[in-house]
């Protein structure tokens, strides 16, 4: 925490320093559903391409509350600990962990149970609705591993690490086309490859990102987290009051690209 350059000197280095590869996340995630459909495009149906395509635009429907809550613990956290204030940073991890939970729980059981009616709202044409529902209810099923490596994530970005966070991208878009090209081009599954690849790269991640921090002695958390930190109730809100407006602004981006996608799925 002490040596952390933000706290002290001129501002404008670390902040590019940190801009960068944050920036550089934000494109490889952006390239990260475009994968899938180059994939399938090459190797699936004009079917199979329409539901990787407004599957994706559903899921980064989802995803994106996730992120933009995500910020306001980024900002929690650096705020704790550019006061040092180790506690305070453990109750907002806490926090985190209690909230993310529930909320990639509720996620993805509405995405499994109401997958149909979502594509059936996204006016996907009749030949690529099966897969749709499928690329939905895959993808959905891993909800949690993406929410638990946003969340690593912006506990890293909050630490004034925005490298590492890359790295990880990085290492799931890797694993994300290796994966693609192996369920998708070689066992020829289509959607279902493509979504299962995706899980899987998340997931890779995540674990990923655990190790790094357990045993990367530079990386660790500069705070201990107790079981006593669960039980503090003020984080959550916090968390909430400072993230949810962002969120709120990211999911209304998203849901133009709804509306226009389920345009274009009008026209067959």
């Amino acid at each position: 925490m002490e040596n952390n350059t933000f706290l002290e000197g001129k501002i404008a280095a670390p902040l590019i320093r940190f801009a960068i590869p944050l920036m550089m996340s934000l494109v490889l995630q952006a390239l990260y559903g475009g994968v899938d459909l180059m994939v399938v495009g090459k190797f699936g149906t004009t079917a199979s391409i329409s539901a990787v395509a407004t599957g994706g635009q559903v899921m980064q429907a989802a995803t994106v509350i996730i992120t933009g809550l995500t910020m306001g613990v980024t900002v929690l956290l650096g705020q704790a600990i550019g006061a040092k204030k180790p506690e305070e940073a453990a109750h907002i991890v806490a926090g985190q962990i209690k909230l993310f939970t529930c909320i990639a729980l509720l996620i993805t059981v509405v995405l499994v149970c109401f997958a149909k009616q979502a594509s059936l709202l996204m006016r996907v044409p009749e030949e690529a609705l099966p897969e749709t529902i499928t690329y939905i209810r895959i993808c959905a099923s891993g909800m949690i591993f993406i929410t638990a490596y946003n969340s690593v994530s912006g506990i890293f970005r909050g630490m004034g690490n925005s490298r590492s966070p890359f790295l990880f991208v990085l290492i799931a878009c890797t694993i994300n086309i290796i994966l693609d090209l192996v369920f998708v081009g070689l066992f020829h599954m289509s959607t279902a490859g493509a979504a299962l690849a995706t899980v899987i790269a998340q997931a890779s991640s995540f674990f990923f990102s655990i190790v790094y921090m357990k045993y990367t002695k530079k990386h660790r958390l500069p705070f201990r987290l107790k079981l006593s930190d669960f039980k503090q109730k003020g984080a959550v809100r916090r968390i909430i009051s400072l993230g949810l407006p962002i969120a709120a602004q990211d999911f209304q981006v998203t849901v133009s690209f709804l509306i226009i996608t389920s345009i274009l799925n009008s026209l067959g």
